[in-house]
């Protein structure tokens, strides 16, 4: 199964994704901040991350990403796009939601 990065600094909410990713059988690796050094240590398959907790101007990531965000407007996530992420997942979401996503996504 693929291993997914999670870039989350609420600890409660980056422990959860984690909980539901391992029930579903995927590998986790948690990160609380996004530092490209440490993700490059890391064999990951794809990103999850938070849009607050990572963004810049232009997010970059070394694999795959996904962003996973609670306000967003429809240009923002465009943008999101553009800049490579695959998909935009909206806070709040259903689990099947966040697995349809990622199983997608890789």
């Amino acid at each position: 199964m693929a291993t997914v990065a999670v870039i989350e600094q609420e600890q409660d909410i980056r422990a959860l994704l984690d909980t539901i990713l391992k029930k579903r059988g995927f590998t986790t690796v948690l990160l609380p901040g996004m530092k490209n050094s440490e993700l490059r240590k890391q064999k990951v398959d794809l990103v999850v991350a938070d849009l607050y907790t990572v963004w810049t101007t232009k997010p970059e990531f070394p694999v795959p990403f996904m962003m996973i965000a609670s306000y967003l407007s429809e240009k923002s996530e465009e943008q999101l796009v553009e800049c490579g992420a695959r998909s935009v997942l909206r806070k709040p979401f259903r689990v099947q939601d966040l697995v349809d996503t990622v199983t997608k996504c890789l």
